[in-house]
Formats: C-alpha cells, sequence, structure tokens
C-alpha cells in the first residue's frame, strides 16, 4: 500500500472515530442503563443518523445528497451531542468513567478486527464477480448525488429500482473520508466485518454481562456462516497459502447451487 492509501485507510477510520466519540453523549442518554453503555453501537448510531438524515432530506426535496448537506448533517449531529454533553456533565463524565475498561477492550477489538479484515480483503480488492459490478453501479450512483432515489446507471432515465440505503451509508462514509469510490468499496468492506462483531459483541454483553461468552456472538455471525473456504483450505494442505485468502472472497465459496450466485 502506497502513502496516499495509507493516508485514506486513516482518513477512513479517523471518519468512524469521530463519530464514535461525539455520539458518547446522545449514548449516555439512550443506553446508559446497559453495560457498556450502548458505546460498542456508537460507531453504527453516528454513521446511521448522518447517512439516514441526508438520504431523508434529498428524499423529500429539501437539501440535494452531496458532501455540503453531509457535513451540515454531522455538524448537526455533532450541535446535538455537545448540547447534551453540557447539559449533563457530571452524569457524562461518570458513565464514561464507569465504563474505561470495556471501551478500551471495544476500540481495540474492532481496531484489530478491522486491520484483519482490511488484510484479507487486499488479496482480492477488484471489484469483479458475483454481484460486486452492479453493487459498485449503485454506489456510484448514489455518489453522483441529487435527489433520491438516484438514477440507474445501466437505465438510463429511469430510479434505481433496488434497496440502496446500504449504499448510502458507504457512499456517506467515502464522501466523508474523501476516499476514492474504488478504494472506499474495500475498505466499507472491511468495516462492515468490523462494526458487524463489535456490534454483535456489544449486544451479547449487555445481555450475558459476561465479555469471554459474548466474544462468541461475533464468532458464530462472521466466522462460522460459512465454512467453505476452510474446507478448501484443508484440502490444499495449508491455512497459510494464498489461495485459502482468496478463496474467501471466492464465487464459488457462496454459490449453493453450482454455477449461480
Amino acid at each position: 500500500m502506497d502513502k496516499s492509501g495509507i493516508m485514506t485507510v486513516l482518513r477512513w477510520l479517523c471518519t468512524i472515530e469521530i463519530l464514535y466519540v461525539a455520539g458518547w453523549p446522545l449514548c449516555a442518554l439512550l443506553f446508559g442503563s446497559l453495560p457498556d453503555g450502548g458505546l460498542g453501537v456508537a460507531r453504527l448510531l453516528g454513521i446511521l443518523l448522518v447517512s439516514y438524515a441526508a438520504w431523508l432530506s434529498a428524499s423529500v426535496g429539501l437539501f440535494p445528497y452531496d458532501g455540503a448537506s453531509l457535513a451540515a448533517f454531522l455538524a448537526l449531529y455533532l450541535v446535538l451531542n455537545a448540547f447534551i454533553l453540557t447539559a449533563r456533565p457530571r452524569e457524562i463524565a461518570g458513565f464514561l468513567r464507569e465504563r474505561k475498561k470495556i471501551m478500551v477492550f471495544e476500540e481495540l477489538f474492532f481496531i484489530v478486527l478491522f486491520a484483519v479484515a482490511l488484510f484479507i480483503q487486499s488479496y482480492k480488492p477488484d471489484i469483479t464477480l458475483a454481484e460486486k459490478e452492479p453493487d459498485m453501479m449503485y454506489l456510484q450512483a448514489v455518489l453522483r448525488g441529487g435527489a433520491m432515489p438516484p438514477e440507474d446507471l445501466w437505465f438510463a432515465g429511469q430510479p434505481v429500482n433496488y434497496y440502496y440505503l446500504g449504499y448510502v451509508v458507504v457512499a456517506s462514509l467515502i464522501r466523508l473520508a474523501g476516499a476514492r469510490p474504488e478504494v472506499g468499496f474495500n475498505l466499507a468492506a472491511a468495516s462492515v466485518v468490523a462494526l458487524g462483531c463489535l456490534g454483535s459483541f456489544s449486544l451479547a454483553y449487555n445481555l450475558l454481562r459476561r465479555r469471554g461468552i459474548a466474544l462468541l456472538a461475533p464468532l458464530f455471525l462472521m466466522g462460522l456462516g460459512n465454512l467453505d473456504a476452510a474446507f478448501r483450505a484443508f484440502r490444499m494442505g495449508s491455512l497459510f497459502r494464498v489461495d485459502w485468502w482468496y478463496e474467501m472472497f471466492s464465487h464459488g465459496s457462496r454459490e449453493i447451487i453450482p454455477g449461480t450466485i
């Protein structure tokens, strides 16, 4: 990875972390009674609220979906949390102080999982096979901005006839982080793994209050859903060959019926 690629990764992580830290007061207000205070989903909460606000405003014709509207709603999110913080400073300070250990654990958990997922994704960064081509088309359609729903780039003059809100979330991160679409596509894939694992851990930890058992949640969610690639690696004789990492993203490992998607 060259210098520009490293800077893009850092900007991407900084964007997610800004949304995370900014959301602490809101998490304290909404989830203050939970063991981790909802901090495990604070990143998701910030990403979803800012993205949804920008999408909704474009859908009703209030503002176009673009970098300026995203920046405005990000600023509004920061102001909202600043207001909560100034209204309840001691309560929020105590909320964070009581959860220092789980905050550090979840932060390291997220960073490590993101790094591992990005490392694996780097073996197959090209946007080909399966449904990646239409995924990229929908993402580019959203990134063009304007009104919602976006125009279908493969069917000129018609709106996208597909469930596209997930692409709005990814496009919002791409715009806020200043990433190129093809780079943001791969960073988003790694982020889905890290955020999904962290969110499932947070849910299990808040239900069970035992960190070790809660770690089984991301294992079952992200690790054991499809073992085909692992079986192929064992047949190859090693988990450390490049073929193993490639198979994790190959078309064959996702086929239920051979020759289909």
